[in-house]
């Protein structure tokens, strides 16, 4: 039998912080490896592993003598071992505890016997995982042993801190400097598109509009509202990186409901929907920003006037997905990672591409809640946008 870890009183503060480190699924860095390797030498085992505790699996920043770069949270240790923050769990033979003598990592491969392990404890108060070593023997550590591993996990922890700090601000300064660039080139020459086309306007009115006037006129609204737009975009990119914002129990039903018809509005475009929606824990202005873009974007980027768009849900163990798949061109596999990147977009300005915002927003605001969003590879069958929200 195998009791599956439960969760921590403050489970979604503590998941908002460890996705805030944007640090998940990333490539392996020396710093923490070497934190793993001493660990692993001072303990005198063969396993050792910095493990954040996600939503459903425990993945591994640093590892040493193990293969595997994540386990189902139900099975994990670490599961258990981030409920009390404040202290290192150890566990001397994990075949004589009722937790873990059935547990498939110590009826198999691994074969874990022994276990300890030292919470990341953030400056909140957050345990975002664990600095653990494991042995295939039962054992215990001494008290030498103990002390240091509490002393790798602070210097692990610090670590996680300083690089979401880093990130933070090399986003920042990417980001200005893109501003710049793009304001300086891309958004000058609609400004200056517009001027021109005022003065042709002011040359051409007489008593009544011709019809190249008119044409301008239609033009010059064209070049505004994409303006617009972009300066909407850009600022509520900007606010959502400095600005505090409260979360909530959200009703996902009524904000779709009002996503909806402000993004679809009088078009030929319809959407299926569940009967019910789920609530989730997040600022409601954010899941108010991702649903209408999502919506939005799915629209714009058609290849047809009409269209549906299908959104689903399903519960996740402390979180909820939800999915949002139009019927449209889709979305190469190659480009799935640079959609979300700012400014980037793959269909030509000419041809009614995007401003390169609104993904990069949608991505920005729900890390920001403590959620993600990826896309689901469809094979030519439209593009399939897959968020993931925390639980009330």
């Amino acid at each position: 039998m195998t009791v599956a870890p439960s969760f921590p009183a403050n489970e979604r503060q503590r998941l908002i912080e460890l996705h805030a480190c944007e640090v998940l699924d990333t490539e392996a860095d020396p710093a923490f490896d070497d934190i793993v390797e001493l660990a692993a030498e001072i303990c005198e085992v063969p396993i050792a592993l910095i493990s954040l505790v996600d939503h459903d699996r425990q993945w591994f920043k640093a590892r040493v003598g193990l293969e595997a770069e994540q386990t189902s949270r139900d099975v994990s240790f670490c599961g258990h071992a981030i409920l009390t923050p404040e202290q290192l769990m150890q566990v001397e033979d994990a075949t004589r505890d009722s937790r873990f003598r059935g547990n498939p990592l110590v009826t198999g491969e691994p074969g874990i016997r022994f276990y300890a392990g030292a919470p990341l404890v953030s400056t909140t108060g957050s345990a975002l995982g664990t600095l653990c070593v494991i042995d295939r023997e039962p054992r215990r550590l001494s008290d030498f042993q103990n002390r240091a591993l509490s002393r790798l996990a602070g210097q692990a922890t610090q670590l996680l801190e300083a690089l979401s700090v880093n990130r933070a601000l090399q986003e920042s300064n990417d980001d200005l400097m893109r501003f710049a660039i793009s304001a300086s080139h891309d958004m000058q020459a609609p400004l200056q598109g517009i001027r021109q086309l005022a003065e042709f306007i002011k040359a051409d009115v007489g008593e009544t509009l011709p019809k190249e006037s008119l044409s301008h006129l239609t033009t010059i609204v064209s070049r505004a509202d994409r303006m617009l737009d972009s300066l909407r975009g850009l600022l509520l990119y900007s606010r959502i990186g400095t600005s505090e914002r409260v979360a909530d129990c959200v009703s996902t039903d009524d904000v779709l409901t009002q996503a909806a018809e402000l993004a679809l509005g009088n078009s030929d475009f319809r959407i299926e929907r569940p009967e019910a929606m789920p609530n989730v824990f997040a600022p409601h202005a954010i899941v108010e920003l991702v649903f209408r873009n999502l919506l939005e974007n799915a629209v714009k980027h058609h290849d047809k006037a009409r269209g549906q768009v299908t959104v689903s849900w399903q519960e996740l163990p402390t979180a909820v997905e939800i999915s949002f798949c139009d019927d449209g061109p889709g979305i190469d596999a190659t480009y799935a990672d640079r959609v979300f990147e700012i400014f980037e977009t793959l269909q030509p300005k000419s041809r009614g591409g995007g401003s390169g915002i609104g993904l990069a927003l949608v991505r920005r605001a729900i890390n920001k809640a403590g959620g993600s969003v990826a896309i689901e590879p469809r094979n030519g069958r439209g593009a399939c946008f897959v968020t993931v929200w925390p639980k009330p």
